[in-house]
């Protein structure tokens, strides 16, 4: 990441809504690990949520994982999911 911050890649790589969307497909393949008491710092969902840390105020990995697996938990399209997260995230002008 530091090597694409130093081109100036890093708006396109660390876009939200991409980084958003990339979290639900791993909650998607993850999630059963997930449920089975696998610690999130041992999942890909992991580097997803440290992106997220740096974009929407610094709030915690293990908080937004938190709130954001809430949000999967509803069964919710990726869409959806994705304008879910970005209000909970505090990220509402992305």
């Amino acid at each position: 990441m530091e090597m694409l911050r130093k081109k100036g890649y890093e708006s396109i790589v660390a876009d939200i809504g991409s980084i958003l969307e990339c979290l639900y497909e791993e909650y998607d393949s993850e999630g059963m690990q997930i449920l089975s008491g696998k610690t999130i710092y041992s999942t890909m969902s992991y580097s997803f949520l440290k992106m997220l840390v740096r974009r929407c105020g610094n709030i915690p990995a293990e908080k937004i994982h938190r709130l954001l697996w809430k949000e999967y938990l509803r069964n919710l399209d990726k869409t959806d999911f994705v304008e879910r997260a970005n209000v909970i995230c505090g990220c509402t002008h992305c």
